[in-house]
């Protein structure tokens, strides 16, 4: 044993071994093996002394009579702890209790990032796969118990032992063989589709390997919990994934799926569409339109909560807006043409080339074709007086792209 005399101190700073008003008195130093214990003595009013990190009150009789205890059991440790917490001095001036507060907060944030899986359960995310539900770096996932079956949409912590290691998808599809995953950030994520295999093949994780999520955090998303349109967008993000999601006006909201898209305000599904593949759904001006194919045409519905209206026969080939004449008003409008004439009319002839592009002419809720009426020259439709008429070109369902339509020119008379 190694003993060495530590002058005395007067102090009223505060700290972990100053009390209000005490006085340091010497101590001896242990040198045990490789362990290296100071035991500095604190002595209070009553001359009695406080060893903090051995959590002993002894009487002061003098340097000579001071000696080393011996080693504190583990629950001992945490008692003493808390003692010497309760006697020690809170911070007096304003620059004492901001660093206090600050030096807390970076003390919380480093347990919960160091013991936050053995406190809560969660299990922290690092990447940009899933982003934006969880962010780079200060997310955190939490499992369902393992009877819970994973189901396409649901979010889920894949093992070790998978082809891609511990990591946190989102499930795709769920297959015969085990389960697809994909990123939501799907431009930066390794998943079934890219980073497992080189032979271009989708891969699948068995199921032994995959758990599912039971809950999300990050700074963000508690932030979004204090009103009901952040808890709104927190469900969203945990229950779908950001690809599926089309934003509408307000509170409304589209998700497709396989089979069915689903229309929602807020948590409330109040709409319920079935979803073909060849189907699309775009947002224009707040509305939701879906376009599919009837009887090989591609028609247009305004989607709202009471169902589909506005059925309507759209293009799905550009035309472009040729020359005419001063009587005339051409404009395109997402590919269609409008034409607009000071002078009703009841004939259309359009000069186009001679391929499948199916030419219409539609006024009001009518929609008529234009035929040839030789082997050779422009086509034409014959319709009710009118002055304001929409040009649309249309590809059979079953044919591939067409480059360019080959329209040289309109007249009405």
């Amino acid at each position: 044993m190694i003993q060495a005399e530590i002058g005395t101190l007067k102090t009223t700073s505060w700290g972990p071994l100053a009390s209000r008003s005490s006085n340091i008195v010497p101590a001896p130093i242990c040198l045990r093996g490789m362990d290296t214990i100071l035991n500095l003595i604190v002595s209070d009013s009553r001359k009695q002394t406080f060893c903090p990190f051995v959590g002993e009150e002894v009487l002061e009789m003098g340097l000579q009579q001071v000696a080393t205890p011996a080693a504190v059991p583990f629950g001992e440790w945490w008692k003493s702890l808390w003692q010497w917490l309760t006697r020690c001095q809170l911070p007096q001036t304003g620059g004492e209790k901001a660093l206090a507060i600050v030096a807390g907060a970076i003390l919380l944030l480093i347990l919960i990032a160091l013991f936050g899986v053995r406190l809560f359960g969660a299990y922290p995310v690092l990447g940009h796969s899933m982003e934006p539900t969880l962010p780079y770096v200060g997310g955190y996932y939490v499992l369902d118990t393992p009877t819970k079956a994973a189901s396409p949409g649901d979010l889920v912590a894949l093992d070790n032992r998978s082809a891609l290691g511990r990591s946190f998808k989102r499930v795709r599809e769920i297959t015969p063989q085990g389960v697809v995953v994909v990123g939501d950030n799907v431009d930066r994520s390794m998943d079934s589709e890219y980073g497992i295999r080189t032979d271009g093949q989708v891969a699948t994780i068995p199921f032994s390997d995959v758990r599912r999520v039971r809950d999300i955090w990050s700074p963000e998303r508690l932030i979004r919990c204090f009103t009901e349109q952040g808890r709104v967008q927190n469900w969203k993000q945990f229950a779908f994934a950001p690809s599926s999601v089309i934003e509408g006006e307000g509170e409304l909201f589209v998700v497709k799926r396989e089979s069915e898209a689903l229309m929602f305000e807020g948590r409330k599904t109040v709409s319920t569409l079935k979803f073909a593949q060849s189907d699309a759904i775009t947002q224009q001006d707040g509305r939701f339109l879906v376009c599919r194919y009837e009887a090989g045409m591609p028609v247009r519905y305004t989607w709202t909560q009471s169902g589909l209206a506005n059925r309507q026969l759209v293009g799905n080939v550009g035309l472009p807006a040729v020359p005419t004449g001063d009587e005339i008003a051409l404009s395109s409008e997402q590919g269609d043409l409008v034409l607009t004439t000071k002078v009703p009319f009841t004939k259309v002839e359009i000069t186009i080339a001679d391929s499948p592009i199916r030419v219409y002419v539609i006024s009001g809720d009518k929609a008529i074709e234009a035929r040839r009426m030789a082997e050779s020259g422009p086509k034409l439709a014959s319709l009710p007086l009118t002055s304001e008429i929409r040009i649309i070109g249309v590809r059979p369902a079953d044919y591939g792209e067409i480059p360019e339509s080959g329209l040289t020119g309109v007249r009405v008379y």
